[in-house]
Parts: structure tokens; sequence; C-alpha cells
């Protein structure tokens, strides 16, 4: 039996580079900067349909 081989991407982006190189810090760092901003964007879209709807 022929044991399943991994391809590896003949490029990667820089969002792979950083995953696979940066710290620990460094991605949480990241992930909170990336999930305070999707949070106020959602903010502004619910702000935007309450006031429509009043």
């Amino acid at each position: 039996m022929m044991k399943p081989t991994k391809k590896s991407p003949s490029t990667s982006s820089s969002f792979a580079d950083f995953m696979n190189n940066a710290s620990a810090t460094k991605k949480k760092k990241v992930y909170k900067t990336v999930m305070r901003r999707v949070s106020e964007q959602q903010q502004a879209i619910v702000d935007r349909a309450n006031n429509t709807a009043a």
C-alpha cells in the first residue's frame, strides 16, 4: 500500500508565510486586530439597519 503524499504549493502567499513563520504572540495580535475590525464593521451594519427601520 502506498502512503499518500502531500502536495506542496509551488508558490505561497504572504499570509501563508506569516502563518508558518510568525510567533504565537504575533499571530494573536493579528487575530485580535482582525476580530476587532470585523466586530466594528458588523456593528455598523446593525446600526444602519436599525436606523433604516426606525
